[in-house]
């Protein structure tokens, strides 16, 4: 029986759906009736929600949105959107990386053409670790202790060359998942770690 928790506490959730994604944050959606406590005090990026199956949690995230909305039986509701501890990672943007499996030649460093423009940060001999263990440290070196997300397992061996102009953290990981045919997966234990695989298990 799935039981839906909003701060650590379980709340009457009506309509839920939980949906999953390969590689992408997991969504779950459910509608607020006006006598739950949450319903004046409910907040965008700031409640957090868990879905727990029996006592097996399938679900930790934050709310993201919020709507007012009517119940299959017309009553007044809010509905409510959540998404998985993934999402955490659009908090924080990269800036202006240029990421690059060997050395530079002189011609390929990107340069601005006035004193005025943001020229790219330049890496070079950058594995998919290294690039995955920089973004998370961009993340992590911005956000709250509950918000942090380390990097876990690492199966994927193989160096990556693509420019990140400001990019979301996850949409970077996502694209060196895309290029490299990864799968990412949460992993909870002392904290929030992030698998990158080669082969998905199970």
């Amino acid at each position: 029986m799935f039981k839906v928790y909003l701060n650590d506490k379980e709340i009457e959730a009506i309509e839920g759906n939980l949906k999953h994604s390969e590689n992408k944050a997991s969504t779950l959606t459910f509608k607020l009736l006006p006598n739950s406590e949450f319903f004046t005090n409910i907040q965008r990026f700031l409640t957090k929600a868990k879905v727990f199956d029996d006592e097996n949690e399938v679900f930790d995230g934050w709310v993201v949105g919020i709507e007012e909305s009517m119940t299959n039986s017309g009553e007044f509701a809010y509905g409510v959107t959540c998404l998985s501890v993934l999402d955490y990672l659009n908090c924080i943007s990269t800036g202006k990386w240029d990421l690059h499996p060997e050395e530079y030649t002189p011609e390929e460093i990107p340069t601005s053409e006035t004193e005025n423009l943001d020229p790219f940060e330049v890496f070079e001999n950058v594995t998919v670790r290294k690039a995955l263990e920089m973004a998370l440290k961009k993340h992590n070196d911005n956000v709250t202790d509950d918000k942090k997300i380390f990097l876990g397992n690492v199966t994927v061996e193989d160096t990556v060359y693509m420019q990140s102009n400001r990019a979301k953290v996850l949409n970077l990981i996502q694209r060196i998942a895309e290029k490299k045919e990864a799968f990412i997966e949460i992993r909870k234990e002392k904290g929030i770690s992030v698998d990158y695989i080669a082969e998905k298990l199970g």
